[in-house]
């Protein structure tokens, strides 16, 4: 396979994919997830000083999401840390989980 069909293999493979797009997608679940760790951050905080105690079940949803970009990034491009990572974070999205499930109880 010479240098020009490779070229065009890639260019093919490549059509449907913006680079742009992909940059401003990639971003945009950056900002989201950050302003989602805010919003659980300050209802935290107000639940603590209100006096109704922790809730984990917050921290589990972000703890979660970090889990499944982790798990699924380490799979994709094949990245033991990345993996790793993401299985950390399915752990204390399973803790939190479970603290949030006995505190109702």
């Amino acid at each position: 396979m010479n240098k020009e069909e490779i070229l065009e293999k890639s260019r093919k493979e490549n059509s449907q994919r913006d680079p742009y797009e992909m940059e401003v997608n990639l971003n945009a679940s950056n900002i989201g997830l950050t302003c989602g760790i805010i919003l659980c951050f300050i209802l935290f905080l107000i639940q603590i000083f209100c006096g109704l105690g922790c809730n984990y079940g917050l921290w589990s949803i972000i703890a979660s999401v970090n889990a499944g970009a982790g798990i699924y990034k380490g799979i994709k491009l094949s990245n033991r840390n990345s993996m790793l990572l993401g299985v950390c974070y399915l752990l204390g999205a399973l803790l939190g989980a479970t603290a949030f499930v006995y505190s109702m109880i």
